[in-house]
């Protein structure tokens, strides 16, 4: 929200993509610093490293960020009824829906990609293997999120969104095959190439789909889909994988993403979004 309220309207898909870059190459960093430390300095010194980081970043905010913040007049700040009506808003319903399942597919994969390796692995070298995977999945989804900022402009994010969800469920499909350890981490990483331009394309489609004033409570509401994502994505995948088997967990994956796709074309395609709207 801070990032998007600094910038030009037609300049919002390249500031998302940075925004997204950034974030995925910490995801991409963390688990490789995290792990060397904790192997060469024992579990707890990770915590005081993320500590002065966090710490580190705070300041770096508060004195490197400058802010054209005017606070609301007396009497017109917003309410939690301001909130929900936006949140059921024909213009934000369908995007907070999109926004959270397409974190489910991600967060489904997440848990049982450790185990799919340790069943093919003899090595007991499950953990490292899947940290190769989730960093692979960081620096192609930081890779995709630039290059997704550079074209946006000339693209319409709507066709981004659904070449990005169709890829993602042609994507989830060859690690239902895989055979081998290489195999699984190559199949999963490479759907970060995918995650990258979804997520800065429905991020940037939050920030066109209100007003300036309300950009703040439409990021806040997109993260708690997020976050909404994040958390029913384990549950159904450990359901699945109790049930019917770790691999099934990539076709429903598939189906998901297919079926955003077109929900997409279907609720989004009929709207116009764009950076003229103030």
């Amino acid at each position: 929200a801070l990032a998007a309220a600094q910038t030009p309207r037609d300049r919002l898909p390249f500031a998302m993509g940075m925004v997204m870059l950034s974030v995925q190459l910490g995801n991409m960093m963390g688990p490789v610093f995290g792990g060397l430390m904790a192997d060469h300095s024992g579990f707890r010194t990770t915590f005081f490293v993320a500590a002065g980081a966090l710490i580190a970043g705070g300041f770096a905010v508060l004195f490197l960020v400058k802010e054209k913040f005017t606070p609301p007049a007396k009497g017109e700040g917003t309410t939690l009824r301001d909130m929900l009506r936006l949140a059921f808003s024909k213009e934000m319903l369908p995007l907070l829906i999109v926004m959270c399942a397409i974190n489910i597919g991600p967060a489904m994969i997440g848990p049982i990609t450790p185990l799919l390796i340790s069943s093919l692995s003899n090595q007991g070298s499950a953990a490292g293997a899947a940290g190769i995977a989730f960093a692979i999945i960081g620096g192609t989804t930081a890779l995709a999120a630039f290059v997704t900022s550079r074209i946006a402009r000339r693209t319409p994010l709507k066709k981004i969104m659904v070449f990005c969800c169709i890829g993602l469920a042609l994507l989830y499909l060859p690690p239902i095959f895989a055979q081998t350890v290489p195999q699984v981490v190559l199949f999963i990483g490479i759907t970060g190439l995918m995650m990258g331009g979804l997520a800065t394309a429905s991020n940037t489609l939050i920030s066109y789909s209100v007003p300036v004033a309300q950009q703040g409570i439409a990021f806040g509401l997109g993260q708690s889909a997020n976050a909404l994502g994040g958390g029913l994505g384990p549950f159904i995948s450990g359901g699945i994988g109790s049930t019917l088997g770790l691999r099934w967990v990539f076709p429903v994956g598939a189906v998901l993403f297919a079926v955003v796709g077109i929900v997409v074309v279907k609720v989004l395609g009929k709207r116009q979004i764009g950076p003229k709207r103030e």
